[in-house]
């Protein structure tokens, strides 16, 4: 009766180890699972960038650091002027606005160096009084939001000549603009900006002084110089 049990015991075994030699842990046979299995190892990915399809980027651009660039836009001026009696009034200036800016700089990371300077001719007076021309030179750092786009400071200084019918003076000022630059490709791009100046303090023959402020507005392009 003991060897029955025993011989019993050894058969029910043998077919339990068969079964789990057939299953994995979540109860599916090997023949199953062998539907699933692929035809050949897959080798992993070296980093996440992997996953990427960089087809349907655009490309880095790499701009020439060398540019000329020419933009138009609006001068609005305001002038303090102050008399020998105390007396004190404030004029404003209008008129269109046109400049010529020769640069360099150059990309680091997503940063940006540069310098530049500029030539501009105004046609904003009021009765006469006038600042028709300026020359500057600039600091500009900026940092690219995107490969094709960047927002740049521009801060520097100014001289400017300085005109109220007669009298004529050139004045020193300093300069602190905000702009938005976008490359279209390494040899062309455009850009908008705004730029506020301060001046010193012009003193007429009659003993008028005048505290010149300006405003301006500048849309333009450049070409980036170089192969």
């Amino acid at each position: 009766m003991c060897k029955k049990i025993i011989i019993i015991n050894l058969f029910l075994m043998l077919i339990t180890t068969t079964a789990f030699a057939y299953t994995d842990a979540s109860g599916n046979s090997n023949e199953t699972l062998a539907k699933f299995k692929p035809n050949k190892v897959l080798a992993a990915p070296k980093s996440w960038g992997d996953y990427i399809d960089t087809q349907k980027y655009p490309e880095k651009i790499e701009f020439n650091p060398f540019y000329i660039g020419f933009s138009g836009g609006l001068d609005i001026g305001s002038i303090r002027a102050k008399m020998d009696s105390n007396e004190t009034s404030r004029l404003s200036t209008l008129g269109g606005l046109g400049t010529l800016t020769l640069g360099y700089g150059g990309k680091y990371d997503i940063f940006y160096i540069g310098l530049a300077i500029d030539g501009a001719l105004s046609s904003a007076n009021n009765n006469g009084i006038k600042m028709p021309y300026t020359l500057g030179a600039y600091l500009i750092p900026g940092v690219f939001l995107s490969h094709e786009t960047m927002l740049y400071l521009k801060l520097g200084g100014v001289n400017s000549e300085f005109k109220a019918d007669s009298f004529k003076k050139n004045i020193w000022g300093g300069r602190a603009g905000l702009g938005v630059h976008y490359y279209c490709n390494k040899y062309f791009s455009l850009y908008g900006e705004y730029v506020f100046s301060y001046y010193q303090d012009a003193k007429d023959t009659n003993g008028t002084k005048y505290s010149p402020l300006t405003n301006q507005f500048n849309l333009g392009f450049a070409f980036h110089l170089g192969t």
